[in-house]
């Protein structure tokens, strides 16, 4: 039976993350990312719906469910910022490497 709620968290934080990146995805315009993001947050649905019909009277697998998906918010957005964090120090050090290296051509 844990085994069972430990399954409907997993699906609940992969489906909140995978709706940060696809959102993410739609912002900066990446279609084939928001494409596949999208094909399989779906296919999660499908999964989401058949726990939902199969456990509708079991008021614990709907709060493990909810604890998943609030979960899966907090990590999108740390895993968000994290990826622009690091996206930052690797601009800042192509911009060290370009500048060092039109010194170099200079002299």
């Amino acid at each position: 039976m844990i085994f069972y709620y430990i399954k409907i968290a997993l699906i609940g934080l992969l489906e909140s993350f995978g709706l940060c990146l696809n959102f993410k995805f739609l912002q900066q315009n990446h279609k084939l990312r928001c494409f596949i993001s999208s094909f399989i947050n779906i296919m999660l649905w499908f999964i989401v719906i058949g726990i939902a019909i199969e456990s509708l009277h079991n008021l614990t697998a709907k709060i493990v469910y909810a604890l998943g998906f609030s979960t899966g918010d907090v990590l999108g957005i740390m895993f968000d910022s994290r990826v622009k964090s690091l996206v930052k120090m690797k601009g800042l050090r192509l911009r060290r490497v370009k500048k060092h290296q039109g010194q170099r051509r200079l002299k």
